[in-house]
């Protein structure tokens, strides 16, 4: 694991431990001395392992006791708490295991420690089997989406690495090759693959803010149905059937992230990839974006890239260099050329310096047999236009 990430990882860890301990120790009345004793046991467990452990590689062994005593140490606080916060420590032991531990290891471990929770959940509840049960139902596909979140964290924090190898794979490309041009087609095609693994990355972050706002919305119903149970108990199963529809829709989310890993591919097609990018550029860059678009062209793949990567570098130029507010984009066919054009109304110029990101737009559409012009009038604004050849037969 890149060591930034731990590092982050850690200190959130910890704050979030000694949170959870402080509102367990002012909860409790009578054990707060043994509550802190045993807080302070599972910190000193866990600093370690975190700490010495894992760095080493021939301690493996203590590492998987060092986690035992964990568990141990958090149930001997979940029989001596009162308030029922404890339990989402097990939430500490899941991340735990998912990320410093091989995967049979992990979900052999990941279920006893559900096992140890549902019994520590019922001990709490002086064992009433609804409401034990309702809790324990409910509580098993949190224990799995939380699997999944940190099981998709390891797989992308794997990908980063494949990154940081291709980015460093590149520098040594350039010191090394004479050719200038082969030595950038080497550059652009390992660009390409950062692309895509940052594409990854930003799924990962949907992922966490839509798992995210699942999962809290799931702990409100659950809360409520506590409340309710003993007073509405109808009201109290609507809360949890409201909570399981939450829990699918979930489920759902992840599993779609989990395909677009797997293979690689976009979930959008083409044209409603072109209007997300348009809709989520207006959404969060407060932009206005008129678009006129033909969506009876039947373009090939490397046409439909060259289409999409240049409204997007238009896009970031425009609002980047240009502070342009308002633009106007065409995807027409005229006679057999598909037309391609990117108006907007910022500052423009009188001289363009083509950077990186212009150059190889250029160079995408020369390598089609197309044109590619830019327009530019200081204060006036600036036009892109690209024309590339249309076959009937696509």
């Amino acid at each position: 694991m890149d060591n930034k990430i731990k590092d982050v990882l850690v200190v959130i860890n910890y704050i979030l431990l000694t949170g959870i301990f402080l509102i367990i120790t002012l909860f409790s009345d009578t054990n707060q001395l043994l509550i802190l004793t045993l807080a302070f046991l599972f910190l000193t467990s866990y600093t370690i392992r975190v700490f010495f452990l894992y760095n080493s590689e021939g301690h493996k062994n203590l590492c998987y006791v060092s986690l035992i005593l964990d568990i141990i140490f958090i149930f001997a606080i979940n029989v001596n708490d009162i308030s029922g916060i404890s339990l989402c420590l097990y939430c500490f032991i899941l991340e735990d295991l998912i990320l410093n531990f091989n995967i049979p290891f992990g979900i052999i471990t990941s279920f006893f420690s559900f096992v140890i929770y549902s019994f520590a959940s019922a001990l709490s509840m002086n064992f009433v089997f609804t409401a034990s049960f309702t809790r324990i139902l409910l509580s098993s596909p949190i224990f799995f989406i939380i699997y999944l979140i940190f099981f998709l964290i390891k797989y992308l924090l794997k990908q980063t690495e494949v990154i940081a190898t291709a980015l460093k794979d590149i520098t040594i490309e350039k010191l090394e090759k004479d050719c200038v041009y082969s030595n950038l087609k080497g550059a652009y095609e390992k660009l390409e693959l950062v692309t895509i693994l940052k594409e990854r990355n930003k799924i990962a972050g949907e992922i966490h803010d839509t798992v995210g706002h699942t999962l809290t919305t799931v702990l409100i119903e659950m809360e409520a149905s506590k409340r309710l149970i003993k007073v509405d108990s109808d009201l109290a199963i609507e809360k949890l059937r409201l909570a399981q529809e939450q829990v699918r829709k979930g489920l759902n989310d992840l599993r779609s992230s989990v395909r677009i890993l797997e293979k690689g591919e976009e979930l959008l097609e083409f044209y409603p990839s072109l209007e997300a990018l348009i809709k989520d550029t207006e959404l969060h860059s407060g932009v206005t974006i008129k678009a006129e678009i033909d969506n009876s062209l039947n373009l090939d793949k490397e046409t439909e890239k060259v289409v999409f990567s240049s409204l997007l570098e238009g896009l970031t130029n425009g609002m980047r260099h240009g502070k342009s507010t308002a633009f106007l984009f065409k995807l027409l066919r005229k006679e057999n050329r598909i037309f391609f054009s990117l108006e907007d109304n910022g500052r423009g110029a009188s001289t363009i310096n083509l950077g990186f990101g212009l150059r190889a737009m250029r160079d995408r559409v020369y390598e089609l047999k197309g044109s590619f012009d830019i327009n530019a009038v200081p204060q006036e604004g600036l036009e892109l236009i690209i024309t590339l050849p249309y076959s009937l037969s696509n």
